[in-house]
């Protein structure tokens, strides 16, 4: 059964036209064009979120016609390239009017979930991944905290608190257990 698991994998790539390191790679390629953005507009710094976006949507351009057409296993990878696509001119012409800059960083956060989603349907282990489920379940807890005074915390907010908690502490362990590969991010060892 895991043999046959393996090599229906290996003939994943060898059909899709890449490996996953290739992919991983050029994903960290991609997130180094990505997150400067991601969080200038979140900043509300406007031209230096006019500078990332410029990088971004050059880098994107490479990614997708690397790999827009390389998985057609997968029915709904093209259309996660494409919703991808859409965050980002979205956000590009947010930012590029210099107004509500929030709301190009919603657009943009969108995309850390997409390209998760469509990683974890494709079996494509990626290290960012988890820390991007980590973010989530922290900004559940951190928007449940912001939010509410102590007196107005409900029962069940506290349990749904506590469930969110345990989660985030058992997937935080995993993450600081898992194998980062420096190589993948072009990290020297002082860099990891």
């Amino acid at each position: 059964m895991w043999t046959m698991a393996i090599l229906t994998l290996m003939m994943f790539f060898v059909i899709t036209g890449f490996n996953k390191t290739d992919f991983n790679k050029d994903f960290a390629s991609f997130d180094r064009a990505f997150v400067p953005p991601l969080a200038l507009t979140n900043a509300g710094k406007v031209k230096p979120s006019k500078k990332g976006m410029k990088i971004l949507m050059q880098n994107w351009e490479t990614l997708k016609a690397k790999y827009y057409d390389a998985n057609p296993n997968d029915p709904q990878w093209k259309e996660d390239f494409d919703k991808m696509e859409g965050q980002i001119m979205s956000a590009g012409e947010i930012v590029k009017g210099g107004q509500d800059l929030m709301k190009a960083h919603e657009e943009l956060e969108e995309i850390r979930i997409i390209t998760m989603e469509m990683r974890k349907r494709n079996n494509i282990e990626y290290f960012i991944d988890p820390l991007t489920e980590f973010h989530t379940l922290m900004e559940a807890m951190f928007h449940t905290g912001q939010d509410n005074s102590p007196e107005d915390l409900s029962p069940d907010m506290i349990e749904d608190l506590s469930e969110t908690l345990a989660e985030a502490e058992a997937l935080w362990k995993k993450i600081g257990e898992s194998d980062f590969d420096p190589t993948v991010f072009g990290f020297n060892e002082q860099q990891t």
